[in-house]
C-alpha cells in the first residue's frame, strides 16, 4: 500500500487546486511545477523555511503541508471505500446465489419487463396521438361538439401585511411573507372551434367532482347535442365509473352514452388544447395571491366572461403529417417482407 504523498507547489501565478486519488485510494494535492515532499532532510528543512516565508501571502500563493487531520481523513475515506466494496461484493454474491437457486436471471428478467412496458407505451402512444390530431382537424358540428377539459391546482395564500399602493415614484410593494390557506382546483372546459370556455373552482378534484361538472354541462349547454366528443387526460378520475359514484346506475348510464372519450396518450398531455387555456388563465388571472375559494371563483368568472366576449379561439397547427415527421422516433420501424 502506498503512503500519502504530500506535494508543495512553488508558483508565482494563481492555479486551481486539483485532487487525484492514487491506487491505494489516497488523495494527492497537485499543481503545476510540483516538488516532492518525501525527500532528504536538507530539502525538508528548506521546505519548512518556504512555508514560513509564504504565511503572509494570499491564500492562492500560500504553501501548506498536509496536517495530521488531513492524513487521518484520507485514511478514513480509504477504509470506508474498502468497506463499501466488500458490502457490494457480498450483496452481488447473495443475489447470484438466490438467482442460481431459482434457476433464472432476475436482473435480466426485470430489464426485459421494463423494456416490454416501454415498448407497449410507445405502441399505444401513436394511435392515441393521431386520433387526437385527427379530431382537431374535423369541422365544427353542433350535434357532436368537441370539448377539451383539464384541471389545474391552485395554492391559496393570504397576505400577512397590507401592501403599499403604487405611486408615480415606485411600483406596488408587497411583502414576501404569506399565510397558507389550503388549496383549490380549477376545472377548465373549452371548445377550440367556437371560442367558448368555462372555468369553475372547487375545493378538491375527485371523481365525484369531475362527474358533477360534466353532468352540469350535459344538462345545460349540451342538452340538445347527440354526443359530446371529450378530449381529456388519461387520469384515474376521468373515467366512466366516476358517474356511477355520483349518480344512480340508470342516470349514470345515460350520461356515459352521451360522451365519446378520446384520451391523450401517457406523457402526452400537451396534446390537450385545454392546457393552452389554463396557461393563459394562470398568466392573466392567477399570478397574484388568492386568500380563499370565493376570490378565485370571482376572478376566474371575470376572466372567463372577458375571453368569451372576445371569442378567442385556439389556432392549432400541429397535424398528423407533422407528427410523423417530427416525432418519427416514436413510431416503430416496420421491416418490409420479401415477396415470395
Amino acid at each position: 500500500m502506498k503512503e500519502l504523498q504530500a506535494r508543495i507547489v512553488l508558483s508565482d501565478s494563481h492555479h486551481h487546486v486539483q485532487y487525484r486519488t492514487t491506487d491505494a485510494g489516497l488523495a494527492e494535492r497537485r499543481r503545476p511545477h510540483q516538488i516532492d515532499h518525501r525527500c532528504s532532510r536538507r530539502k525538508r528543512i528548506g521546505q519548512r523555511h518556504i512555508v514560513k516565508r509564504t504565511r503572509g501571502l494570499p491564500r492562492a500563493h500560500r504553501v501548506n503541508t498536509p496536517s495530521v487531520n488531513d492524513r487521518r481523513r484520507v485514511e478514513r475515506n480509504r477504509l470506508a471505500l474498502g468497506r463499501d466494496r466488500e458490502r457490494r461484493a457480498s450483496d452481488e454474491e447473495r443475489a447470484g446465489a438466490e438467482v442460481a437457486l431459482r434457476g433464472g436471471d432476475a436482473g435480466n428478467g426485470r430489464e426485459r419487463e421494463e423494456g416490454h412496458e416501454r415498448q407497449s407505451e410507445r405502441r399505444a402512444h401513436e394511435p392515441s396521438m393521431e386520433e387526437i390530431l385527427d379530431t382537431y382537424e374535423e369541422p365544427y358540428n353542433p350535434d357532436y361538439p368537441l370539448l377539451c377539459m383539464d384541471e389545474q391546482p391552485v395554492q391559496l395564500h393570504k397576505e400577512t401585511r397590507k401592501s403599499i399602493p403604487a405611486t408615480k415614484h415606485h411600483a406596488r410593494r408587497v411583502d414576501y411573507e404569506y399565510e397558507r390557506c389550503g388549496t383549490a382546483c380549477i376545472f377548465m372546459f373549452t371548445e377550440p372551434l367556437s371560442g367558448w370556455r368555462e372555468a369553475t373552482a372547487r375545493p378538491q378534484r375527485t371523481k365525484v367532482d369531475w362527474a358533477l361538472e360534466m353532468a352540469r354541462l350535459l344538462d345545460t349547454r349540451y342538452k340538445k347535442a347527440r354526443k359530446v366528443v371529450l378530449v381529456c387526460d388519461n387520469l384515474n378520475t376521468h373515467t366512466k365509473g366516476a358517474f356511477y359514484e355520483a349518480f344512480p346506475p340508470a342516470k349514470a348510464r345515460s350520461y356515459v352514452q352521451r360522451i365519446e372519450f378520446r384520451y391523450t396518450p401517457k406523457h402526452g398531455s400537451w396534446l390537450n388544447i385545454a392546457e393552452c387555456e389554463l396557461s393563459v388563465l394562470k398568466r392573466q388571472c392567477l399570478k397574484a395571491r388568492k386568500p380563499d375559494l370565493e376570490t378565485v371563483t370571482r376572478e376566474v368568472a371575470a376572466w372567463e366572461k372577458r375571453r368569451n366576449q372576445a371569442q378567442v379561439t385556439i389556432d392549432w397547427r400541429f397535424t398528423t403529417a407533422d407528427a410523423r415527421i417530427k416525432l418519427k422516433r416514436l413510431y416503430p420501424v416496420v421491416k418490409e417482407q420479401e415477396s415470395a
